[in-house]
């Protein structure tokens, strides 16, 4: 009887639990039908307030700016990089502009007035910032331009990189010079504005990679995980020795630190003339 009891009680609770939730959606939905700004991310070129969007104009110019270069250039990925190259920067403040954030500006109907819930669409109480003529305009350009989701390699060195000046991350990035692919890392905290001393804040990765590869077929020699020799590992398995093995790459002015459970090792390296070979060409190549 008393797990029947237990049962039923768990059930009703139940019940209620998916009650509330449902409440919560219809009036998400009801205040949206409304106009009304429900939350979530806070679209560039707005502030809120008592839950309705009132335009910021500073960053509202910018949003127009965006729509205007976007019909001349034709390409997300270009627009990205000139606003980079700008300096101009996303909500965040101190984040970059991506292909994809370019996109998702353009293609947001809040900017002509309108509140989005899900595929439906309602009259905001908002300020519209895009003439709706210009944004209807800029979606059929897109619609002439298909998406094409770009294929990313995994950076061989994400999450264990970082810039000796800053501390911070390193980022792997692409330029293209003379229809030619370059790959290397970045400081984010120069790639986001903040500043960076280092003349080693972008650096060619793959002689970075090569020598951390090399510290790694080093220490594998001796290493009571081994399974088998290192030249008979596919690269993705030395890829995944190289990650166990190696706790950290420091880029320094003259070379890099390469951190493992057996100490430090310094590994001097030609980088400050590379280094600026690859920074020239950067604006045109970041975020291809």
């Amino acid at each position: 009887m008393g797990k029947f009891v237990q049962t039923v009680l768990s059930g009703a609770a139940q019940l209620e639990r998916e009650m509330i939730v449902e409440r919560v959606k219809n009036k998400i939905a009801t205040s949206k039908e409304q106009g009304l700004w429900m939350g979530g991310t806070l679209p560039l070129g707005y502030d809120v307030k008592d839950k309705e969007l009132i335009i910021n104009e500073k960053e509202a110019k910018t949003v127009k700016h965006i729509f205007e270069r976007y019909m001349e250039l034709k390409s997300m990925a270009a627009l990205a990089r000139e606003l980079n190259s700008q300096g101009y920067r996303t909500k965040a403040r101190f984040d970059i502009f991506k292909k994809a954030t370019v996109r998702r500006i353009i293609t947001n109907p809040i900017y002509v007035g309108k509140i989005r819930h899900y595929e439906k669409q309602y009259e905001g109480k908002h300020e519209a910032i895009i003439e709706e003529e210009k944004w209807k305009k800029a979606q059929e350009l897109i619609r002439n331009q298909p998406y094409r989701k770009a294929k990313y390699e995994e950076a061989l060195l994400k999450g264990i990189i970082k810039c000796k000046s800053c501390n911070a991350n390193m980022t792997l990035m692409y330029a293209k010079k003379e229809n030619k692919r370059y790959r290397y890392y970045v400081c984010n905290n120069h790639l986001r504005g903040k500043g960076c001393e280092s003349i080693n804040r972008t650096v060619i990765a793959g002689e970075v990679e090569k020598e951390v590869m090399k510290r790694a077929e080093h220490l594998y020699k001796n290493w009571q995980e081994k399974a088998e020799e290192w030249k008979n590992l596919s690269f993705r398995k030395q890829k995944e020795a190289m990650k166990k093995l190696i706790k950290g790459v420091t880029v320094k002015e003259d070379g890099i630190v390469v951190s493992s459970e057996s100490g430090e090792i310094f590994i001097p390296m030609g980088l400050k003339k590379e280094s600026k070979q690859m920074h020239s060409s950067r604006t045109r190549g970041e975020n291809k």
